[in-house]
């Protein structure tokens, strides 16, 4: 059995004035071996692993407002703060090898099927209508959404506000399901549902089978569906959305406590 936390972040963003930080999660589940020797020998698991990333944009940008079945396109600065939770169940196979009699060393692969996704954050927007001096803003929202289940232009619960744009009174929701932004929303989901990559760690044995330790993935497969990957600085002369696709990929340091049976 294994427990403990994790530090995860996704590498490779390339959108300007953003970033990918790390966050925290958990992971849990069992794990087997066989000995080849009191040396070394193959360790495999099975493993619920909450991954990620924390995401900021603070730049140019601009809000589609929702009137009824119009939209109006508007410019401005956006700031985007959203922590990305990605359930995992992962499935490492390592092989180690005792050193100095209480450090294990092992390196392997894994495995990662994904089983849950969901965005929680907030945004501030402060802008004008585009082809009009007409000020929007300043506009806040909350994000709640799940990658998973939500459809395009959903929102998260009943909350409204309601803002005054050019003598018109309109109503907006508070809380932003995931993909609220989206007139209309391509096929599957954000992110991809398969993960792969290396694995390395180091356990110390405290006593008998129980082991204190580090192991760190490095992701291989980019796990961005590049269908949503959109540019959060502008949309095209055809107010949609501009596809700035990103090759991200889970790096996670994971701290557990370990009982080998």
């Amino acid at each position: 059995m294994r427990i403990g936390i994790n530090s995860a972040a996704m590498s490779g963003g390339i959108q300007e004035n953003s970033k990918y930080k790390p966050q925290s999660g958990f992971h849990i589940g069992p794990s087997f071996s066989y000995a080849f020797s009191d040396l070394m020998g193959i360790r495999g698991e099975l493993i619920f692993s909450q991954k990620g990333s924390a995401f900021e944009y603070t730049g140019p940008s601009y809000f589609t407002i929702r009137k009824n079945a119009e939209f109006i396109a508007t410019s401005g600065v956006r700031t985007m703060r959203m922590a990305i939770n990605n359930n995992y169940l992962d499935i490492p196979l390592s092989f180690y090898t005792l050193f100095f009699e209480h450090l294990d060393v092992s390196i392997g692969a894994y495995a990662s099927a994904l089983v849950g996704s969901s965005v929680k954050g907030d945004i501030e927007y402060m802008g004008k209508r585009d082809n009009s001096s007409a000020v929007v803003g300043p506009l806040k929202f909350l994000l709640d959404g799940n990658y998973f289940g939500n459809k395009a232009g959903a929102v998260s619960g009943a909350t409204t506000q309601t803002i005054k744009l050019e003598g018109d009174q309109i109503t907006l929701p508070e809380r932003l399901g995931a993909y609220y932004e989206y007139r209309t929303k391509p096929s599957g989901n954000k992110y991809n549902l398969v993960d792969y990559g290396l694995t390395g760690a180091i356990h110390y044995r405290l006593s008998g089978g129980l082991y204190a330790g580090l192991r760190y993935q490095y992701g291989l497969s980019d796990v961005s569906n590049n269908k949503f990957d959109i540019s959060y600085r502008s949309l095209s002369p055809a107010k949609e959305f501009v596809l700035v696709p990103e090759k991200l990929k889970n790096r996670t340091l994971q701290f557990s406590i370990m009982l080998q049976l």
